[in-house]
C-alpha cells in the first residue's frame, strides 16, 4: 500500500481564486509556499513539482487582475540547491542534516561525519568556509 499526495490546498484556492477571476497575490504566495513544501518533503516528483511550477507560472503571465506588488513582495523564481535552510544554516550543517546525504553518508556515525568532511573537500571547500554562513 503506497501514499498519494494531491495538489496542495494553496494551490487549490488559488485555481478557484483564478477562476473566479479574484486572484490575490497573498493566495498566489500561499500556493507557492506549499508547492515548495510538498516539494521539499519529497511529497511530489521533480516532474510533478516542475509541472505545477509552470502552472503557476503560466496563471500569473495571463492574468493581468493581480493587485499590484512593491518590489519588496516580489516573488521570483529561482533554481537552488536541495539543502534545508541554506539560507539560515552553515553548508556543512544543511549538508548534514538532509535527508538524502544523512542516510547515504550514515552521518549519525562518526565514519559518516568523516565521509561529509571527506566530500565537502572533494568539492574544494575548506572546513572553516563550510562552517561560515551561507550568502546568495
Amino acid at each position: 500500500m503506497g501514499t498519494f499526495h494531491g495538489k496542495s490546498s494553496g494551490c487549490l484556492m488559488y485555481d478557484l481564486s483564478h477562476s473566479l477571476r479574484k486572484n490575490m497575490y497573498e493566495l498566489f504566495w500561499l500556493a507557492c509556499v506549499l508547492l515548495a513544501d510538498q516539494f521539499a518533503y519529497e511529497s511530489l516528483t521533480d516532474e510533478r513539482y516542475q509541472a505545477r511550477v509552470m502552472e503557476l507560472e503560466q496563471h500569473i503571465n495571463s492574468s493581468g487582475n493581480l493587485e499590484a506588488v512593491t518590489a519588496s513582495s516580489r516573488i521570483a523564481y529561482e533554481d537552488e540547491p536541495r539543502l534545508m535552510l541554506l539560507r539560515e544554516w552553515i553548508l556543512f550543517d544543511s549538508m548534514l542534516c538532509s535527508s538524502y546525504m544523512a542516510t547515504k553518508l550514515k552521518a549519525w556515525k562518526d565514519n559518516g561525519m568523516k565521509k561529509l568532511k571527506l566530500l565537502l573537500a572533494r568539492m574544494g571547500f575548506a572546513l572553516w568556509i563550510a562552517n561560515k554562513n551561507f550568502k546568495t
